[in-house]
């Protein structure tokens, strides 16, 4: 193959004469390109919360009280029902009610703290 010098000029020509080789193709993409494991559209909702050991634990220790409290109310009015269930019916639903309540929240709390805090990552840096 031979070799062919030229100067700017030249090129210059080159490229007028073959301008649609060179001019870059403007297509439309018809779809949206998002990068794969990568968070796109938040909603304007921050991807990660970063906060001080002392947030976090401040936040763990009530959420840790509210379990117990929900777990020593669940016991104590569900036995107030069972004995206000001699004396009056509608006090003892009452009660029979609020302890399933706070079953409830005792279930919730419990779920949240020994299945997906425990087992989640903490990134600590100091």
């Amino acid at each position: 193959m031979a070799v062919k010098q030229t100067n700017l000029a030249g090129l210059k020509s080159y490229i007028g004469s073959n301008s649609d080789n060179f001019e870059p193709t403007t297509k439309k993409k018809s779809y949206n390109y998002n990068p794969m494991f990568m968070p796109v559209s938040t909603q304007g909702k921050p991807v990660m919360k970063v906060q001080t050991r002392s947030g976090f634990l401040g936040g763990m220790i009530s959420m840790w009280r509210q379990l117990k409290a929900s777990y020593f109310l669940t016991f104590l009015l569900g036995a107030m029902a069972l004995f206000l269930l001699n004396y009056n019916v509608i006090l003892a639903a009452i009660s029979a009610a609020g302890s399933g309540w706070f079953f409830g929240t005792y279930t919730k709390w419990d779920f949240v703290m020994n299945k997906i805090m425990k087992k989640r990552t903490i990134l600590e840096g100091t």
